[in-house]
């Protein structure tokens, strides 16, 4: 609250209010009240008495008691796609059947649960390429047990700005197109959970095009799980391309762009939905994905297993796969399986265990993750076992690298099919060279293991 004094710009007196200062004003210079006193900005006027007022419900509390009248002010007012003319909705619609002869076609429809309402609007809007977006939130009907939902086209609608203007509009242009298209979805949610929809199929103004379509929550989820999975962005985009030849038909996944995917991998990045490191937030994300179909065994401490009996009490196992790392897996299963792993830094003392292929680029690929504080031959059968159910065929690799720990390997004699070459990790060998040679005294050794250090890291020979 600014408590500094308003000093009047003639005589410099000073006054504690601006109230304070326009009285005097207007009292002693009442010749130049116009300069110096700005003239106030009303938000409303009453039509009848031209009383102003800036609060909208004092204003309608105004036009019931002193006039009788009820106020559409609240009413937002539309614009004609097809011409000049404005007023709300309901008189938009009129407009269109009356002046510009346009039959709008209304449909009621009844569905046993909103499950059931949010399919059919999925496939409803893929079939049509329109899009439905919720004007408002939910509300309750007075007087009524049953709850509404306002769908309007994406597309209906002015565009506002919400930048600072420093850059310029895309080239495609805004999807909303400075007017009203009345197409619309009424829901309304009985206490018994069925659905009354009143389902108005006419747009107007503008054509269903593809370009103006948004992806939708499964292909976002589809992208943001490869992404997930590490794959580049490079290959999302040829493999998106690549499923029209496939189908066909030409739809809104088929024109996305690097910009596109940039953009869902920056809305994970600021996703704090990650595992948390209490055991209950753990739970309740497993739950999420296991309905995602990205758990392929789950086992949390205090949990009795019978299925798996070598594992205690005190044994956590989650097992974790994709469906990109699936995709993956399937397409480089046959060249080179890595097995990686890592010492998680939390009380926990977990460890994870990652199944890795080498891609087109040849690079890593995890395509299967064990996360458990307990590794041995029996989990890692268990890892491999998940894996081998989940692609349906059992892997022969032509090369299998590990760690240097003896259970990797026979885990996977156990489970899979056995490798044309067998290779331990550089990194892990060099790790025991050195811890070795900590115990050694002469120089001799330290000046070979250089020497072999520098024939593993050689490339060319």
């Amino acid at each position: 609250m600014n408590n500094e004094p308003k000093v009047c710009e003639i005589c410099s007196r000073k006054f504690s209010a601006v109230k304070n200062l326009r009285r005097h004003i207007r009292k002693i210079h009442s010749n130049k009240v116009d300069e110096l006193i700005e003239k106030k900005i009303w938000n409303f006027e009453c039509d009848v008495c031209h009383r102003h007022f800036n609060n909208i419900a004092i204003f309608r509390h105004h036009l019931r008691r002193v006039h009788g009248q009820s106020s559409s002010i609240r009413k937002t007012k539309h614009k004609c796609t097809l011409c000049e003319f404005e007023d709300i909705k309901s008189e938009i619609i009129k407009h269109y059947e009356g002046i510009h002869q346009i039959v709008i076609v209304t449909e009621n429809l009844h569905f046993n649960g909103l499950k059931e309402f949010d399919i059919w609007k999925t496939e409803m809007e893929k079939y049509t390429n329109t899009s439905f977006v919720k004007t408002t939130g939910s509300y309750k009907l007075k007087g009524a047990l049953a709850e509404k939902i306002k769908y309007s086209c994406h597309r209906s609608g002015a565009y506002r700005s919400s930048g600072k203007g420093l850059r310029k509009l895309k080239n495609l242009g805004s999807t909303k197109m400075n007017g009203l298209c009345p197409a619309s979805l009424d829901v309304t949610i009985r206490s018994n959970g069925e659905c009354e929809v009143t389902y108005i199929k006419s747009h107007v103004g503008h054509d269903n095009d593809v370009k103006y379509q948004a992806l939708t929550k499964a292909e976002r989820e589809e992208i943001a799980a490869k992404i997930s999975a590490k794959v580049p962005f490079r290959v999302i985009l040829d493999e998106i391309r690549d499923s029209m030849s496939t189908n066909g038909q030409l739809e809104r996944a088929h024109l996305i762009t690097r910009k596109d995917v940039h953009n869902i991998s920056r809305s994970i990045e600021q996703d704090g939905s990650r595992i948390a490191t209490d055991g209950l937030n753990i739970e309740e994300w497993v739950k999420e994905m296991s309905n995602k179909g990205c758990i392929l065994y789950y086992k949390f401490k205090g949990d009795l297993c019978e299925e798996y009996n070598y594992l205690s009490e005190d044994d956590f196992v989650l097992v974790i796969m994709n469906k990109g790392q699936l995709e993956t897996l399937q397409k480089y299963r046959a060249n080179y399986i890595c097995i990686d792993r890592t010492h998680l830094c939390n009380a926990e003392k977990m460890e994870l265990i990652s199944l890795l292929v080498v891609d087109e680029i040849e690079e890593g690929f995890p395509c299967s993750f064990l996360i458990t504080n307990r590794v041995d031959e029996n989990v890692l059968c268990l890892f491999y076992s998940c894996i081998k159910a989940k692609l349906g065929v059992t892997i022969e690799p032509k090369v299998f690298m590990s760690d240097v720990n003896e259970d990797f390997y026979s885990a996977w004699l156990n489970i899979m099919k056995p490798p044309e070459f067998r290779f331990f990790c550089s990194w892990h060998v060099n790790q025991i060279w050195r811890y070795q040679l900590q115990r050694v005294e002469s120089n001799k050794y330290q000046v070979g293991f250089k020497k072999h250090h520098s024939l593993i890291c050689c490339s060319e020979f």
